[in-house]
């Protein structure tokens, strides 16, 4: 067993509970990503706290590392990222307009993840917008 402990804005900790598990990137390591639990989480103090990570599976290189950068990975969309100024609705439908040849045409989409610049559309079923249409917005 391993454990790491992270600095992290407390907007960050709020969205994360003790006991949760969650992916750990570590890019000292190759970009490695591992399952780690969350032991705890301090309170915030000057808008910062400290989380407390554990896991049971060292990744390679981990241990002569004493520092590493990491990313904490709550949950993972898999989609169509498209700027998120670019979604909109028209009657009652959430969409993007796409440029053809010819024209811009409203295509429906179904979002799965909306970010601070960015959103996930699913593919397949419920959404129109396909790989390498071009988002207008």
């Amino acid at each position: 067993e391993w454990r790491a402990a992270m600095e992290a804005d407390a907007a960050l900790c709020e969205n994360l509970e003790v006991g949760q598990t969650v992916s750990l990137r570590l890019y000292e390591c190759g970009g490695s990503t591992e399952k780690a639990k969350i032991l705890e989480i301090s309170e915030a103090v000057d808008g910062k706290c400290v989380i407390v990570f554990s896991s049971n599976r060292t990744p390679q290189g981990l241990m002569q590392c004493r520092r590493v950068t990491a990313d904490v990975i709550v949950a993972k969309y898999e989609g169509l990222r498209v700027p998120k100024k670019a979604l909109l609705e028209e009657n009652g439908e959430t969409g993007i307009y796409v440029q053809t040849v010819t024209e811009q045409v409203f295509k429906k989409a179904d979002v799965s993840y909306i970010g601070e610049e960015y959103a996930i559309l699913r593919e397949g079923e419920g959404t129109e917008v396909r790989l390498y249409d071009t988002a207008v917005y």
